[in-house]
């Protein structure tokens, strides 16, 4: 995924302040942290909802759900189970499922 750096400056009472950077986020990385907060928040247990689902209901691409959902694999907040097979949640409410589960 690519990320830029943006430096954003103000200007208070004539004087210019450099703000702390902003990060610009792709699609794909705004609808992984969508998904990880309501994994968190427990929205749904057991298995993920499927791509186009999930697309539909966020008003997105197929493709950029799936970029997503494979980020959260990654993050080890979601297990694959097969092709074409919905993925396992594994987090719970309050963070990652414990280890040996």
């Amino acid at each position: 995924s690519r990320s830029f750096r943006v430096f954003h400056w103000t200007s208070i009472l004539g004087v210019c302040l450099r703000m702390d950077p902003l990060q610009v986020l792709s699609a794909a990385e705004h609808v992984a942290s969508h998904l990880r907060g309501e994994l968190q928040r427990g929205t749904w247990s057991g298995l993920m909802p499927g791509g186009e689902r999930l697309a539909r209901e966020l008003g997105v691409g197929r493709k950029t759900v799936e970029a997503a959902l494979r980020q959260l694999e990654k993050d080890g907040l979601l297990v694959i189970r097969g092709l074409r097979r919905r993925r396992r949640i594994e987090v719970t409410p309050s963070g990652p499922a414990p280890a040996g589960r």
